[in-house]
């Protein structure tokens, strides 16, 4: 009981900063103006009048520690409400990984008699994906090696993951960060330089990328 106190108390203290008009972009670019040219003796009233303190600091860590998990919390309760929604009558779940990131046992987020499939429940911003688009590449990459007996399928969140799978990024350089995938990528391909959309229409033509707000429009209401 009291860890929850502690946790409702450090979000108590950092809500009004998150949810300051213009939001937490616009605040901290206000503190960067007003921080530019200060020295040692100004900064301190600076920081000051912008909210700022050690308890402050110490409530964002703690809430980040306990929320850590959330993302987990998401992955699992988007996956769970769409199931019903996207499992046909014939088809029968394995254990599905529903946690964010797979367990090593458990190659998918969701496997059954049919097919296999990756969720994504980000939605993409207008620029500053890098991170998400290579994440989004290498699930495609793993699931060009499921069984042709199933499905392959990628479920995202609006238009902008199939548009950069459908660009000219340049295919090996999303896989950098994952060894084990770049293996998979370099046995297939024999173009170093083959772009993302080469590769999807060459190597990935049966993976489908589906987006789940048209698809399960009811998960999102």
């Amino acid at each position: 009981m009291a860890q929850d106190e502690d946790l409702a108390a450090a979000v108590a203290l950092i809500a009004p900063l998150l949810g300051a008009p213009g939001g937490l972009g616009q605040r901290i670019a206000a503190l960067e103006s007003d921080l530019a040219g200060r020295n040692r003796e100004t900064t301190a009233a600076v920081v000051a009048a912008h909210g700022l303190t050690p308890a402050t600091f110490s409530a964002c860590l703690l809430v980040r520690e306990e929320l850590g998990k959330l993302s987990d919390l998401i992955h699992a309760t988007g996956i769970a409400l769409a199931l019903p929604h996207l499992l046909e009558p014939n088809e029968v779940l394995k254990t599905p990984s529903l946690a964010a990131g797979n367990d090593p046992g458990r190659l998918y987020d969701v496997e059954t008699n049919l097919r296999a499939a990756e969720f994504k429940f980000a939605r993409w911003t207008n620029g500053g994906n890098g991170g998400r688009e290579k994440d989004l590449f290498k699930d495609l990459v793993l699931l060009t090696q499921v069984s042709l007996s199933l499905r392959p399928e990628i479920y995202v969140r609006g238009p902008r993951p199939a548009r950069f799978l459908g660009g000219q990024a340049s295919a090996r350089k999303q896989l950098k960060r994952s060894q084990s995938v770049l293996a998979v990528f370099d046995a297939q391909v024999a173009d170093p330089e083959i772009t993302v959309a080469a590769y999807v229409s060459k190597y990935a033509a049966r993976v489908r990328v589906i987006d789940l707000e048209q698809a399960v429009p009811s998960v999102f209401a």
